[in-house]
């Protein structure tokens, strides 16, 4: 049997990049709060997979220095997006998302979001984004549609539009200590 373990905010959170974690053997983690080792750990929200099984971290208590879970897994992706970030500068935020989706496994293959087994659009994979340029993508957030649907899109636009009229701060704007200015 697998398990259902409801998505907290902001995993749920429309815009999100919410991570699940897998096994070495590329299945799903079993739910660690379960006892039954069949139990998995299924996020209908998840937009991609990453190993989250014993991986290497800081132990303070005496413990084997491994941790598992998608805590252990998200960095993993965080460090997939600032590598595109890297690569390709003058791709947005949101191309660089439609970038993680779209090429997630090793090879390419059409864009399907596996809901019901907690999977997303599949395994994150710094390989496979890097050789993809995302500026030819679209420049809208592909994760808009959770079930939390918060914020609303209607929210993020607002934002975005105050954002985009609010003016950036200048030097002459800044206040400065010096007792001769002014």
């Amino acid at each position: 049997g697998t398990g259902f373990s409801p998505a907290p905010a902001p995993f749920a959170m429309n815009g999100v990049v919410g991570v699940n974690s897998m096994a070495e053997d590329g299945s799903l983690r079993h739910d660690a709060d379960s006892d039954d080792p069949s139990k998995l750990n299924i996020h209908p929200e998840a937009t991609v997979v990453a190993p989250g099984e014993k991986v290497r971290s800081a132990d303070w208590l005496g413990g084997d220095g491994t941790t598992s879970g998608s805590s252990a897994a998200t960095p993993l992706v965080a460090g997939v997006v600032a590598a595109n970030m890297q690569k390709y500068p003058e791709a947005t935020g949101n191309q660089i998302i439609q970038s993680l989706i779209l090429n997630t496994w090793f090879e390419d293959h059409e864009l399907e979001r596996f809901m019901d087994d907690g999977f997303g659009y599949g395994a994150a994979s710094l390989r496979h984004t890097l050789r993809e340029d995302p500026t030819s993508l679209p420049d809208v957030n592909p994760l808009m549609d959770k079930a939390l649907d918060m914020p609303s899109v209607e929210d993020v636009a607002e934002y975005v539009a105050d954002v985009e009229q609010t003016p950036e701060a200048t030097p002459e704007d800044t206040p400065t200590d010096d007792p001769g200015q002014g």
